[in-house]
This record gives C-alpha cells, sequence and structure tokens, in this order.
C-alpha cells in the first residue's frame, strides 16, 4: 500500500522541501511519482548524508556536481 503525500508528510514529522515543477519537467518520471514529489515534497536531509536542502537552487546531473563527464557516455548523461 503506497501512502498519500498528506500521510507522507503527517508522518514525516518535519518541514519537507517543495519540489519546483520546472526542475523535475525533463526528469523521467511517472506522473505518479512526479505528482507524489509535487504535493509532498522531499525532506530536508536523510541518513546517513542525504539532503535535498538545496534542490529548488539548481538541479543538476550527477557528473556535474561529481566531475569526470568523461567518464560517462553521452547515453549516461541523458538517462
Amino acid at each position: 500500500m503506497v501512502i498519500s503525500p498528506d500521510e507522507f508528510k503527517k508522518r514525516w514529522g518535519e518541514p519537507l522541501v517543495e519540489v519546483n515543477e520546472n526542475l523535475i519537467s525533463e526528469v523521467p518520471l511517472s506522473e505518479k511519482d512526479r505528482s507524489f514529489l509535487l504535493n509532498a515534497g522531499l525532506p530536508e536531509a536523510a541518513a546517513p548524508s542525504l539532503s535535498f536542502n538545496l534542490f529548488n537552487k539548481d538541479l543538476k546531473r550527477i557528473y556535474e556536481i561529481w566531475g569526470g563527464p568523461s567518464d560517462y557516455s553521452d547515453e549516461e548523461k541523458t538517462n
């Protein structure tokens, strides 16, 4: 059973980061997942070191953050 965005917010118990629809418009998500993110949001952080507190500032691809674009094929960069 999948919980609703409202139930997720209630259970999380801490403020959630709102997701900007424009930033995820090209992210390959199902409509169900996209709707959940837009309605529920994301936690500011999750253990051990996952953070979404700057999520709406600028959504970057992993190779833009961690460098090494030559380590990835063009196909991997677009997926």
